[in-house]
């Protein structure tokens, strides 16, 4: 069976893009702080410490958060245009086998 993504909730992708870049910033963050307390000779690191850990959630929060809108929009538009993207399945969803029994 196909399935076709027409259009995304640009709401809900902003919600995931958000957390998952938060908590890609908090690894970041932890290998930047590592590395300053290290005492790498990298000018870089020395400055953030700690705070890294704080700041690039934060930063990583906000720019996903940017691209979830401006990709979501790109796709419901690029959709609108030429189609969704086609996912094939094995099994029926659930709601379309409850729409068929009902109809």
């Amino acid at each position: 069976m196909t399935i076709k993504i027409q259009q995304i909730n640009i709401l809900s992708l902003v919600k995931f893009l958000t957390v998952l870049n938060a908590g890609m910033g908090f690894l970041i963050g932890l290998v930047v702080s590592a590395l300053a307390l290290t005492g790498s000779d990298e000018e870089s690191f020395m400055g953030l410490g700690a705070w890294a850990i704080l700041v690039l959630p934060v930063i990583n929060a906000v720019f996903g958060s940017v691209s979830a809108v401006v990709l979501g929009y790109g796709y419901n538009l690029c959709a609108s245009v030429f189609g969704g993207i086609e996912i094939e399945t094995d099994q029926e969803p659930e709601a379309l086998k409850l729409r068929a029994i009902s109809v």
